[in-house]
């Protein structure tokens, strides 16, 4: 793919992101994460609440501008902060059934979301694997799942441009396996090296919850969306990746909503839930 020209000096590859998540936001993060737990704290869902609550603020009715399906809205802080995960994690256990060996949060980064399938009810007999490219991610999934001993975790660094899920355990029926902001970290990803997400179960439902509206419905309404993925070296070609690989008969779409929602007022995120073709 011919990369378009970047509209800043951004360069987002590995070494980029190692610096922005693996030595400064999630190492920041494993230390809440142990100060709450050297404090006493037991609770899964006590230190996820009090982890987010010092990440994204504290809840409350202020006014902030986001996005709802495609439409800018006036939304309580609260609501926009805490109910997004609320979604990811049921559409997550939506797609789960009774055949579902894995639960795999490819990018999972601290663990946030991957805890969150589990504490909205996620299934039980599933392995939960957390998959970062990060160290400190890594770290931070490993320290919450020790709260948890009911639930089956299972950890691996991860780089999307060189993907190995060997730490899958094998064969496997069905994989539920999602995304959530961490392939836009990748400016663009080769169709080929996605292709490798087929191999992993021999049924598997993908979601990615992805800011690639703009790349869907490029024009005057999502410029500025653009704009900001290019400003800030965001991926550029996973709806390319995605649509070739329908066309070709491996995927089928089983829902897409662009632009379903945005915790501000530009560059919201978009569902995509495919399924392998059988």
């Amino acid at each position: 793919m011919e990369r378009k020209k970047r509209a800043s000096t951004v360069v987002r590859d590995t070494t980029w992101v190692q610096r922005e998540y693996g030595w400064e936001k999630w190492p920041d993060i494993l230390s809440k994460i142990k100060r709450h737990i050297a404090s006493g704290e037991r609770s899964l869902s006590r230190v996820l609440a009090a982890v987010m609550r010092e990440e994204l603020g504290t809840p409350s009715l202020a006014r902030i501008e986001a996005i709802s399906f495609s439409k800018h809205v006036q939304v309580a802080n609260s609501l926009v902060c805490y109910g997004f995960y609320a979604l990811v994690a049921e559409a997550v256990i939506a797609a789960c059934g009774e055949n579902t060996q894995a639960i795999v949060d490819l990018g999972c980064g601290w663990g946030r979301s991957l805890f969150e399938v589990w504490l909205r009810g996620g299934p039980s007999s599933p392995t939960y694997y957390g998959f970062d490219l990060t160290r400190a991610g890594i770290d931070c999934v490993e320290a919450l799942a020790q709260l948890e001993p009911a639930m089956k975790v299972c950890t691996a660094e991860f780089d999307f441009y060189h993907p190995d899920y060997s730490s899958l355990s094998r064969p496997l029926e069905h994989a539920v396996v999602f995304t959530v902001s961490s392939i836009q970290q990748l400016p663009a990803i080769e169709t080929q090296t996605y292709n490798a997400i087929l191999d992993i179960a021999k049924a598997i439902d993908c979601l990615h919850f992805e800011q690639i509206g703009w790349q869907m419905h490029p024009g005057k309404r999502t410029a500025a969306d653009r704009e900001y993925a290019l400003r800030n070296d965001y991926n550029q070609n996973l709806w390319c990746v995605l649509s070739e690989m329908s066309s070709a008969g491996k995927i089928e779409f089983c829902e897409v909503e662009p632009d379903v929602f945005g915790m501000q007022g530009i560059y919201p995120l978009t569902l995509v839930h495919w399924r392998k073709a059988q």
